[in-house]
């Protein structure tokens, strides 16, 4: 089997579950070996063996105020992950603005 994958996600209204299931579908057809949970749910031994971890989330905020992503604090207090790849995406209904760097620095301090 190839890579191992985790997805996690945030979700208000399933959006951002069903991207997570999307972006490991597309992993899984090039052979890797994906899961898809929500942030909630880790299972330290399954994030151990993972090779790369994705962060999904909603935006919340206004249109043109308070924009950002709202998994926020669950990224900042999820389990550290040196050593390993990361990479995040969001969902949002306007613009995003500036969610996808505050979410890759939060994922980033996290290893």
């Amino acid at each position: 089997m190839g890579m191992k994958v985790v997805v996690y996600f945030e979700t208000l209204k399933g959006n951002t579950q069903t991207t997570g299931e999307h972006i490991a579908t597309a992993f899984s057809r090039g052979d890797a070996d994906v899961a898809v949970r929500s942030i909630d749910d880790v299972d330290l031994n399954q994030l151990a063996e993972a090779d790369l971890v994705v962060f999904g989330t909603w935006v919340h905020g206004l249109r043109w105020v308070g924009v950002g992503p709202a998994g926020m604090a669950k990224i900042k207090n999820f389990p550290a992950i040196q050593g390993k790849r990361a990479a995040v995406f969001c969902t949002y209904r306007w613009n995003p603005k500036k969610s996808l760097d505050t979410m890759a620095a939060a994922v980033s301090a996290r290893g």
